[in-house]
């Protein structure tokens, strides 16, 4: 920027410095001398309206550019937004699937508890009726030996 108001400024100068000389060789001067000055402040002119406009393109260019990444910026904040949400939905589903294998886990113990305490329960019944099996096939054993 410092360069452009550089650039501007001597060329400012240089108009100024034309124009002066143009009013002073036209009082000292012939015609064809001031034509030509007069050509030559001309083309300083256009230059300097030539660097006023690059300027400003340099400004539209950097403008375009801030512009640019402005909007870069903001798909880049929505592809984090989006990737946090994501990150959050999954997150929540892996706690739901732990707290399934939770309730999983508990009925599985407690399926296993209600067998083994059936299987107790059917041994102990089992175990009662080989005990009263066996009294009576001893009671029948005494019976048995009363009669012969």
């Amino acid at each position: 920027m410092s360069y452009s108001f550089f650039k501007n400024s001597r060329t400012k100068s240089t108009i100024e410095r034309y124009k002066n000389a143009c009013l002073d060789s036209s009082e000292t001067s012939s015609i064809a001398e001031t034509n030509t000055q007069n050509s030559r402040t001309k083309s300083t002119i256009e230059r300097y309206k030539n660097a006023c406009l690059d300027s400003s393109e340099t400004s539209s260019i950097a403008e375009t550019n801030t512009q640019y990444y402005q909007q870069e910026s903001a798909k880049l904040r929505l592809l984090i937004q989006n990737m946090q949400d994501s990150n959050r939905d999954q997150e929540q589903l892996e706690n739901k699937i732990v707290q399934g294998l939770i309730k999983i886990k508990s009925k599985k113990v407690n399926c296993s508890t209600a067998i083994m305490q059936n299987s107790c329960a059917n041994n102990i019944f089992l175990l009662s009726l080989i005990g009263r099996s066996h009294n009576e096939s001893l009671n029948c054993v005494r019976l048995a030996s009363r009669f012969l």
